[in-house]
């Protein structure tokens, strides 16, 4: 049987279109990741909030405002995702409901409102990529689980899911004191998980191994949480 190049292209179609409709996100809009994007967005009461967000392929973000003039710092943790065939990114965990942005490009959002609609406005309301991907720095309560296992300690959020690295400075030694009691049994068998609540910074180190800097945890206080584990379990590590 001989197919012309129209009835071709059809039976091309009828096989490649399927596979590309599994997809998540159109690459037109998918944006590359890591990285940071800042601004100065307006503030019904001051002169503005200093954005700074980051988005992590494994789709976790960190969004810190700063208020200016009003020394007041707002903090958020949470999932990022698309919708809207990737025209639009939405933060979970930013406020109830999420928080919307318009991906205009790889290089700029604009906050959209409560609903996810264009905001009228003459102000800006865009973040722009910045040339290098820096995490921000702040200070930061947490529920999740704390390890120790191999001279190596970590904290995993119960919120995200995300295993931070925790440096050995603070209240680390405290903590980690206070761990090897409680898990004494089980961290024989290897890094049982212990949850607590802490009160840490963010900061981000020099690694211990390799080039480069990563995202560590500075734990200042801590209070033994109820329970054994987060509720929906243990989270990943990328």
């Amino acid at each position: 049987m001989t197919l012309f190049p129209s009835a071709l292209l059809a039976l091309c179609l009828l096989w490649v279109l399927p596979c590309q409709a599994a997809g998540a996100e159109p690459s037109a809009f998918a944006l590359e990741v890591p990285a940071s994007f800042k601004g100065r967005l307006p503030c019904a009461d001051c002169p503005g909030v200093l954005w700074h967000l980051d988005l992590w392929p494994e789709r976790r973000f960190h969004l810190r405002r700063e208020y200016v003039d009003r020394e007041h710092l707002a903090v958020a943790l949470g999932r990022w995702r698309y919708e809207g065939d990737g025209q639009r990114l939405v933060l979970q965990g930013a406020g109830q409901g999420g928080m919307y942005f318009s991906v205009v490009s790889d290089e700029t959002l604009e906050m959209l409102d409560r609903e996810g609609k264009a905001i009228k406005s003459d102000l800006n309301y865009a973040l722009q990529r910045q040339g290098v991907f820096e995490a921000a720095e702040f200070p930061v309560s947490l529920t999740g689980t704390f390890r120790y296992f191999a001279d190596a300690a970590s904290f995993t959020d119960c919120a995200t899911g995300y295993a931070y690295a925790v440096a050995m400075t603070g209240a680390y030694l405290d903590l980690e004191r206070r761990y090897l009691s409680a898990t004494a049994t089980a961290t024989a068998a290897g890094g049982a998980p212990w949850l607590v609540d802490i009160d840490a910074e963010l900061r981000n180190i020099a690694a211990m191994e390799g080039e480069g800097r990563r995202q560590s945890l500075i734990i200042n206080h801590f209070r033994e949480g109820e329970g054994e584990a987060c509720p929906d379990g243990e989270g990943f590590v990328p």
